[in-house]
């Protein structure tokens, strides 16, 4: 394939990631959206830091995995550091994340397995109250650093053993000083995401009735 003819290809998959006229709709990623990436409630930490490791099966297109989510260590502004998973804050700043991906021109497809997403903390701020999930603004940088940083390991054991994935949500993560709310922030999504876009394998929901849901787990 020239290099023309990927740039068009490129284009029309950012295009049809991107439909939506009245900002109320994000996507779903087929494989990824399935894996139980998050853990909503964690086991006792080791001298209040460390966390046990959490291993879960699940199943997709009848197919079986298990997934190994790894915590990421958070150093705070006081240096103190902690071990977290990735939990229903991660949950619903991810959310957030994905909808701003959907205006127009917001995503870049650098190649195959690269899709780079440039915005602004204030802009994640705004939209988490104006669907009623406020957080300050170092709690949003730090939940941007556990998707950075938590992996997850992705499994295929139905027939085979086979490794799907190892990566964060967020491979990539470029932000500026801790209080530079407006400054550009920088992020790569994950390649499952990548594939995805590159394969046509996700569709619209809701985004208005998926930011009311209360439940994480439903959610």
């Amino acid at each position: 394939m020239t290099e023309h003819r990927k740039l068009a290809r490129n284009a029309l998959q950012l295009a049809l990631f991107e439909i939506d006229e009245d900002g109320k709709r994000t996507n779903t990623i087929d494989l990824y959206d399935i894996a139980p990436r998050f853990v909503f409630y964690t086991s006792n930490r080791e001298a209040g830091r460390y966390l046990d490791a959490v291993t879960r099966e699940f199943e997709h297109a009848g197919k079986k995995y298990v997934l190994t989510p790894k915590p990421a260590r958070v150093i705070r502004p006081d240096g103190s550091q902690v071990d977290e998973f990735p939990g229903e804050r991660e949950q619903i700043a991810e959310e957030v994340l994905r909808r701003l991906a959907v205006d127009r021109g917001r995503l870049e497809l650098v190649d195959h397995d690269t899709v780079l997403l440039r915005f602004s903390l204030n802009e994640i701020r705004a939209e988490l109250e104006r669907v009623h999930h406020s957080h300050r603004l170092e709690e949003i940088q730090e939940a941007l650093m556990i998707l950075h940083g938590s992996i997850a390991e992705i499994v295929r054991i139905d027939q085979r053993t086979t490794k799907l994935l190892s990566s964060s949500a967020f491979p990539v993560l470029a932000m500026r000083s801790r209080d530079d709310e407006d400054g550009e922030t920088l992020l790569q999504f994950n390649p499952l995401v990548a594939r995805a876009l590159r394969q046509l394998e996700f569709r619209q929901v809701s985004y208005e009735c998926l930011m009311r849901i209360g439940n994480p787990l439903s959610r």
